[in-house]
C-alpha cells in the first residue's frame, strides 16, 4: 500500500487547498534572513516560483533533502564556498551522519537435480493466478515474504537482534528475473552467469545477511550545482570494524543452517561463487574468505537517512529541533528519514510515515486556531483507500 494512495486518495478531490505538481524538480530556496520566502522548482523545462506565507516542509528523502538545503545555501560554508554557492546559513550537519542498512546476500543451492524446473506453462498459470484471484507466487512480498531477526551475538542482549535476513527464492529454469535482481544488487555480471549455471539444475535461495545497527557514519556532498546532476555518497561501508563482525557472524548464521533437518532435506548448500581474489585464500569459507567477499558483495539496502540529523541546537551536526524545524530558520521543517539521529533497526518506511505524521500535528498545534485542513482538524488516513 502507498502512502500516496492512504494520505492523497480520499482527500485529492475535496480539498480546494490541495494542489500536487507531477513530474516537478525542486531547485533551490530563496531566503530572506531567517524566512524561506520562495521555493523555485523547474517543471517541462519551465521555471517556476511559488511564494511562501506560512511553512515549508522538505519531504524528499536523505538524498534529496540535504542535497536541496545545500544548493539553497544551507550546509556547512567551507562546501559550500567551494561550489561557488552563497551562504546563507553556516550549518556543518547537512549532510553528515549518513546511514544506510548494508547487506551481503548469500546463495544457497537446493534440491540439486531433484527440484522441479520452472515451466512456461507453470509461469502463465502464474499470471493468471495473480491476474484473477490476486494470488499465487506473484502476490508473494519478494525478499520481505520470509524475513527472521537474528541476535548473532551471544554476549548481548538477545531482545535486540543485530541482523536480518530476507529470502529471495528463483525456481530451477533460466530466469531473466534473477538478472534484474542482481542488477538491483549491483553484482557483477560474471558472477550473475555463475548463478544462471547453477539455476540449470537446482534451485537458488538468496539471503540477505543485513545489519541492523551501522556504525560506519557517512557524508553527502553536492557534485554540481546543477539539480540534476546527483550527489557524491561517501557511504564508508566495512570501515567500522564492528560491522564487519557483525556481517561475518551473520554470514556464520546462515552457515550453520546447512547443518538443520529442513536444508539437509533439501541438499541445501551454500553456492560458491568463483572471485579471483577470494579464491587465492586457502580456505575456502574462513572468515578471511568471507571477509574478501563481502568486498565485493557488500550493497545497499537502500535506507539511507540521517543526513539532516534531528538533535538540540549545540549538537555540532545537528540540523533541525525536535519539532523538525531547521535550526536557525523560522519556517522550513524536514520530515523524512534523513532527521533520525539513529537508523531504525529494520525497514525505514514505517518510522518515515510516523515522521510524517508527527510533523503534521507539529504544524497544527503551531496554527491552533486558524483552519487546518478540513473542518480545522487533520484527516486520518485509511491506509486501504482504492481511489487515487
Amino acid at each position: 500500500m502507498s502512502t500516496g494512495k492512504g494520505y492523497l486518495g480520499a482527500v485529492s478531490k475535496s480539498r480546494p487547498n490541495l494542489h500536487v505538481v507531477k513530474n516537478a524538480l525542486v531547485t533551490k530556496f530563496d531566503l530572506d534572513g531567517e524566512t524561506v520566502k520562495e521555493v523555485k522548482f523547474e517543471r517541462a523545462g519551465v521555471t517556476h516560483r511559488v511564494k511562501v506565507t506560512k511553512d515549508v516542509v522538505i519531504s524528499a528523502g536523505a538524498i534529496d533533502s540535504p542535497a536541496l538545503l545545500l544548493r539553497s545555501g544551507i550546509g556547512p560554508s567551507k562546501h559550500l564556498k567551494e561550489l561557488g554557492i552563497p551562504v546563507k546559513l553556516d550549518l556543518p550537519g547537512v549532510g553528515r551522519n549518513l546511514q544506510d542498512h548494508v547487506l551481503v546476500p548469500v546463495f544457497l543451492r537446493m534440491d540439486e537435480g531433484q527440484g522441479e524446473p520452472m515451466t512456461d506453462q507453470a509461469a502463465l498459470d502464474s499470471i493468471y493466478q495473480y491476474l484473477i484471484y490476486r494470488a499465487g507466487p506473484l502476490a508473494a512480498h519478494s525478499t520481505a515474504s520470509l524475513v527472521g531477526f537474528i541476535n548473532t551475538n551471544a554476549s548481548s542482549d538477545g531482545a535486540y537482534p543485530d541482523t536480518e535476513n530476507h529470502h529471495m527464492f528463483f525456481q530451477r529454469a533460466h530466469h531473466a528475473s534473477l538478472e534484474l535482481f542482481t542488477k538491483g544488487l549491483s553484482i557483477q555480471d560474471q558472477y550473475t552467469e555463475v548463478l544462471q549455471e547453477y539455476l540449470k539444475d537446482s534451485h537458488l535461495l538468496c539471503v540477505f545477511v543485513l545489519l541492523s545497527h551501522p556504525a560506519a557514519r557517512g557524508e553527502l556532498r553536492l557534485k554540481s550545482t546543477d539539480p540534476k546532476v546527483p550527489p557524491i555518497l561517501t557511504s564508508n561501508y566495512l570501515t567500522e570494524s564492528e560491522d564487519v563482525a557483525t556481517l561475518m557472524r551473520g554470514i556464520r548464521y546462515i552457515e550453520s543452517l546447512e547443518q538443520t533437518k529442513a536444508f539437509q532435506d533439501h541438499l541445501a548448500e551454500i553456492a560458491r561463487i568463483p572471485i579471483k581474489e577470494c579464491d587465492q585464500i586457502e580456505n575456502y569459507r574462513s572468515e578471511e574468505y568471507w571477509r574478501c567477499y563481502a568486498k565485493y558483495f557488500t550493497v545497499t539496502c537502500y535506507h539511507q537517512s540521517g543526513t539532516v540529523k534531528m538533535g538540540p541546537d549545540y549538537d555540532n551536526e545537528a540540523c533541525v529541533s525536535q519539532r523538525l524545524k531547521v535550526h536557525g530558520l523560522e519556517n522550513l521543517r524536514v520530515a523524512d528519514a534523513s532527521i533520525m539521529p539513529a537508523v531504525v533497526s529494520a525497514n525505514t518506511n514505517a518510522a518515515t510515515v510516523m515522521i510524517g505524521e508527527r510533523a503534521a500535528h507539529f504544524i497544527q498545534e503551531d496554527y491552533q486556531g486558524e483552519a487546518v485542513g478540513a473542518n480545522g482538524g487533520l484527516w486520518v488516513p485509511h491506509m486501504h483507500a482504492d481511489e487515487f
